[in-house]
């Protein structure tokens, strides 16, 4: 009896002996693998790392060149405004040079006499330009004094014509007082002029001036009345 009791104690200590070893081989399995994936963590940390310095690096670069390309950007759009400045500049003074002298002849054809014609004609307020008049011809008809005034574009737009018709002629004889008593006709010219412009002026009481040869012409149909001021 004493020995078979010996013997399940033995085969007891033995199946848990065997249970443990094999409880501790699961168990240090385990911890290899979670060694072995702490590695994976770790070199995955460490490449993610690398990749986010990389890109902030390469951000950094993106930024620098960013910035660098918006200045050469704004000094090319200011030398081009320049230029372009420069260009619109010498059109409208092209425009005027070929009005001018136009004047007296267009206007000859429609009964009115042009005495003199002025060039950018300023009037003043306390020293400050009050209003400037790209062209300003006293001249006459049928015996009676009257003034034409005019405004020059190099590329005339309804924009143009209507800010000529609200800020000049509307305000013209408070402006210029010396003309007061006078009936004032006014026109537009320009070296491109759309058929639409020449509509909008027409409607707006102007006579349009428009490019012919070397020098300029009426625009108008045949029975336009011009406004008087």
């Amino acid at each position: 009896m004493a020995e078979d009791r010996l013997d399940r104690i033995e085969q007891m200590l033995e199946n848990a002996s065997r249970k443990h070893e094999r409880e501790h081989k699961l168990f240090m399995e385990k911890m290899r693998q979670l060694h072995v994936s702490q590695k994976e963590l770790q070199a995955s940390q460490k490449k993610t790392d690398e990749q986010l310095k990389a890109t902030d690096e390469q951000q950094k670069k993106t930024d620098e060149l960013q910035k660098k390309t918006e200045k050469e950007l704004k000094e090319t759009f200011k030398q081009l405004a320049k230029e372009l400045g420069g260009i619109g500049g010498g059109l409208g003074r092209a425009a005027e040079g070929l009005t001018a002298p136009s004047v007296p002849k267009v206007f000859k054809k429609l009964g009115i006499r042009v005495d003199a014609v002025y060039q950018r004609v300023k009037a003043l307020h306390d020293g400050q330009v009050k209003s400037e008049i790209d062209l300003l011809c006293p001249a006459r008809r049928n015996g009676s004094a009257l003034i034409l005034v005019g405004e020059v574009k190099a590329h005339l737009t309804n924009e143009n014509i209507q800010d000529f018709f609200d800020e000049s002629l509307i305000s013209f004889k408070e402006n210029f007082t010396e003309y007061k008593d006078r009936d004032v006709v006014a026109f537009v010219s320009g070296l491109n002029v759309q058929e639409n412009v020449i509509k909008f002026a027409q409607k707006k009481g102007l006579y349009v001036l428009i490019p012919f040869g070397e020098t300029m012409r009426l625009a108008n149909s045949k029975d336009f009345e011009p406004k008087v001021w």
